[in-house]
């Protein structure tokens, strides 16, 4: 059993390297708020026709949705909107977008705002609604619900590292980003040591090609917020499912672990742990910054 990159020729695309670049209509006006609680629920005609009227690029962007659980406005407009001829135009034909999917209800507004609510729409948080994940085919009814500061927090930058690596790529033809497998697809059981069921819950699954390399990433986004005894458990849970080899059996590798943490403060606490502790193989782990982490994933030196 090994933690390794491999070559191959499988070519999967979910969300991450869609640019559509399809229009839309004239921009209908102010931004409106959130729909009221007493909007008629959509019945399943209404339903079918809101599902066949969705452009590609619609449905790319509640594919993104449903994988990264919310995104900033201007995280949709860089991952969705780059084929504009301008910042302004990409800005202008994300609004209506997302606007239009608002007032569609296949998407919802937190009412928390990234930068207050003098930045307008660009503040708005998005989510995938009930309508949304019904239009998706996932059966799954959910209620909106506002997520912490700290979730948001944490989910916000799990998505960053999708979009800045997609916006890699779009810069060095070398480098195609894959798969993005986000949580909870990307966990995995496995059985200890003691016999007990075990989960592995890292935050995002990738496969990365880089030239003539596959490259298998499991993420981690660390915020500088958990004690050591926790990250070591994290740490020797990678080892206990590398070990177990069902993932290897499953996907014919084991995926290195990409630790995107905060600062060099943080990047010398981890590699203290990982230095200190005799269970850990070499090479398992890579820590780097949250700003390089696009660079890193691409086969970029930490």
């Amino acid at each position: 059993m090994s933690v390794s990159d491999r070559s191959s020729d499988r070519v999967v695309g979910d969300f991450a390297n869609h640019q559509v670049k399809a229009t839309e209509g004239a921009n209908r006006g102010a931004d409106d708020t959130h729909p009221s609680s007493s909007s008629p629920r959509i019945g399943t005609a209404r339903l079918r026709r809101l599902r066949e009227a969705l452009s590609e690029r619609d449905l790319v962007i509640l594919v993104t949705l449903r994988e990264m659980h919310y995104l900033t406005a201007i995280q949709l407009e860089r991952l969705h909107f780059a084929g504009h001829a301008s910042r302004s135009a990409a800005a202008r034909a994300s609004r209506r977008v997302l606007r239009r999917l608002h007032e569609q209800q296949l998407v919802h507004r937190l009412d928390r705002r990234i930068g207050g609510v003098r930045a307008g729409s660009a503040s708005y948080v998005y989510g995938l609604s009930s309508v949304g994940y019904r239009c998706m085919g996932t059966g799954t009814r959910r209620r909106a619900r506002e997520p912490s500061l700290a979730h948001l927090d944490h989910v916000l930058a799990v998505a960053e590292v999708v979009i800045s690596l997609t916006e890699h790529t779009r810069e060095n033809a070398e480098v195609d980003l894959q798969t993005v497998i986000g949580e909870p697809g990307c966990w995995r059981r496995f059985v200890g040591s003691n016999g007990a069921s075990v989960h592995l819950k890292p935050d995002l699954r990738l496969t990365v090609r880089a030239g003539e390399h596959e490259l298998h990433w499991f993420i981690e986004i660390d915020r500088g917020s958990e004690h050591r005894p926790v990250l070591m458990r994290k740490l020797l849970t990678y080892v206990d499912a590398w070990k177990d080899g069902t993932e290897q059996t499953e996907q014919g590798v084991f995926p290195r672990v990409l630790w995107s943490v905060p600062d060099r403060e943080r990047i010398e606490v981890l590699t203290t742990l990982i230095e200190g502790e005799p269970r850990l193989p070499n090479g398992m782990f890579v820590i780097t910054t949250s700003e390089r982490a696009a660079q890193v994933l691409a086969g970029g030196s930490a």
